[in-house]
């Protein structure tokens, strides 16, 4: 029953948007007249307009009903959020409403036929008109069914201590970052072309390498096209809703010796299907260094006075600092990064950072 009531809910927002645009094309289509000779009717861009409205209103309505519904929902379980998955696919498909300026291009030319005029398509810039609107819409579609897909997420993440999500998170993964750094045994569910996992203590960025180990002993890796970061709020912890791309064998091999090793100790080593003739020699932590200039990219991006992006930078330098000596004091690190301005991406870095050190 409760599958059924929330698929109805939204079909039916869905159709009193679509029956609203309608009823503006209406309005439009009454515009159509001839005046001084000349046949007069709305711009395809007026056109267009509406139906991307109606997208939007769509995606807010969705949202709104999803929201309300797994808020009061006592339990929530697999089939109830598969079937809501399919119903944005199925409201927000690719090709959802790609003909309705040629529908309008139609109706012009049997209105100009009826009034003895001539109208042609082409003097109106119809083709290009036509393929904006339509590679727009796609793009507009694909987004739109990211941000539901995403909201549904966080609602199941909102709802994690009654239902326990993490439950569901029933994939294991192990994050290869391109400065060589592994983070192992990583809690998250997988899908064809999207990642969940919470985020805490893990950094993830465009173009690290995620491989998931499948029960049947087989692999797949992906690669992270956006993370997909979400910060905390209401009760709702910080997590990934990463955009992926999997990767086939061969492109998969490939990636994985691109991974450049940043080795510290003095006796680490990889050794890669070869014997091991090789003299070592002890680095800096190339893998913290990195993590402070993300943390440095974050301050930049971040709303603060100049005087505090100045304080945070001093903070970060006295840490870099400690971090190139050879005896770095993680005390005094810890107290330095513990000073920086709380958010949750920072908080994030920073607890990499601390469990690296």
């Amino acid at each position: 029953m409760s599958v059924e009531l929330i698929t109805r809910r939204i079909r039916t927002v869905c159709a009193d948007c679509d029956a609203f645009a309608t009823s503006k094309m209406v309005e439009l289509q009454r515009q159509i007249r001839v005046e001084n000779s000349r046949f007069r009717f709305p711009l395809f861009e007026e056109v267009s307009g509406v139906w991307r409205r109606a997208v939007f209103q769509k995606e807010a309505a969705v949202l709104l009903e999803i929201t309300r519904y797994l808020e009061a929902a006592p339990q929530v379980d697999g089939e109830l959020i598969e079937a809501v998955k399919i119903e944005i696919k199925r409201f927000f498909a690719d090709d959802l409403g790609a003909c309705h300026l040629q529908a309008y291009a139609d109706g012009l030319q049997r209105s100009a036929e009826r009034c003895g005029m001539r109208f042609r398509r082409e003097d109106h810039g119809f083709d290009l008109a036509n393929a904006a609107y339509r590679s727009g819409l796609a793009n507009m579609l694909r987004q739109v069914r990211r941000n539901l897909l995403d909201a549904l997420q966080l609602q199941l993440l909102k709802k994690g201590n009654n239902m326990q999500f993490s439950s569901l998170m029933r994939d294991r993964l192990t994050v290869l970052k391109k400065a060589g750094t592994k983070i192992e045994n990583v809690k998250a569910t997988v899908s064809s072309d999207k990642i969940t996992a919470y985020a805490e203590g893990l950094l993830i960025e465009p173009g690290d390498l995620v491989r998931r180990e499948m029960s049947n002993g087989a692999q797949e890796t992906f690669e992270v096209l956006d993370p997909g970061f979400h910060e905390a709020f209401h009760g709702i912890p910080a997590s990934y809703q990463m955009r992926v791309r999997k990767l086939g064998l061969p492109e998969a091999e490939r990636e994985l010796q691109n991974i450049t090793y940043n080795l510290n100790g003095p006796n680490s080593r990889v050794n890669q299907n070869s014997i091991d003739n090789s003299v070592n020699s002890v680095t800096v932590n190339q893998n913290v260094l990195q993590l402070l200039e993300a943390l440095r990219h974050e301050f930049t991006r971040m709303d603060l006075e100049l005087q505090q992006k100045a304080n945070a930078n001093e903070i970060i330098d006295a840490v870099e600092h400690q971090v190139q000596s050879q005896k770095p004091s993680k005390v005094a690190v810890k107290a330095l990064l513990a000073a920086l301005p709380h958010a949750a991406t920072i908080a994030s870095i920073v607890s990499t950072i601390m469990s690296l050190l």
